[in-house]
């Protein structure tokens, strides 16, 4: 078996939602083993042309893929990004279970910019609500408090599906969020590899 390892796209100013990335995870978790989404890129590094990677976060990307590789190829281990696994509610407070590659997860803003409630939206249709907090449960579980308890019905979240018409892309603007997990893999290039959450688009009961 050959897999498809597949960069997670992230690279998109001209409409604030990309159904892209939401398909490269779904293909993720219908194929599992045949495609392999290795992560997002909004932690990469960018060039001015606010559409390419830099040499360097070529490189950096580069490295993520091998990251991955060795582990799908080399190990014959099965590999999940920073993905969600179990999305629950309880009133106004919502939480989401992740797979987390290294646990604990932690909400970095040092290394990607807050892009607003550390990148998750929660809309009810196609309108946003209000989200008060977002925090770390536990080592993989992160949960977010809503201004309002919401109605059952079209209720989902999303997360680093936010991005600014027309502006650039990359750690400090642009479609982004904050959640990574631990890994302390070390980078010949002297780049932090840590895993970072996915961008992703799910129900909420």
């Amino acid at each position: 078996p050959i897999p498809l390892l597949v960069s997670g796209l992230s690279g998109w100013n001209d409409v604030p939602y990309s159904v892209v990335p939401i398909m490269q995870l779904d293909a993720h978790v219908r194929a599992p083993g045949k495609v392999v989404l290795v992560g997002p890129a909004y932690p990469l590094e960018f060039g001015p042309d606010c559409l390419h990677y830099t040499s360097d976060g070529e490189r950096w990307l580069g490295e993520y893929f091998a990251k991955v590789y060795d582990k799908v190829i080399f190990r014959g281990e099965k590999w999940d990004p920073v993905r969600p696994a179990q999305i629950a509610r309880a009133g106004n407070v919502v939480t989401v279970r992740y797979y987390v590659p290294v646990p604990p997860l932690v909400i970095d803003t040092t290394h990607v910019t807050d892009p607003g409630n550390s990148g998750f939206d929660f809309l009810d249709g196609d309108t946003k609500q209000a989200i008060t907090s977002v925090s770390v449960a536990d080592a993989s579980s992160v949960t977010i408090a809503l201004a309002t308890t919401p109605t059952p019905g079209n209720l989902h979240l999303r997360y680093a599906e936010n991005q600014t018409v027309g502006t650039c892309i990359g750690p400090t603007v642009g479609a982004r969020g904050n959640l990574r997990d631990s890994d302390p893999t070390v980078s010949f290039t002297g780049h932090a590899l840590m895993n970072w959450g996915v961008q992703f688009d799910m129900p909420v009961p």
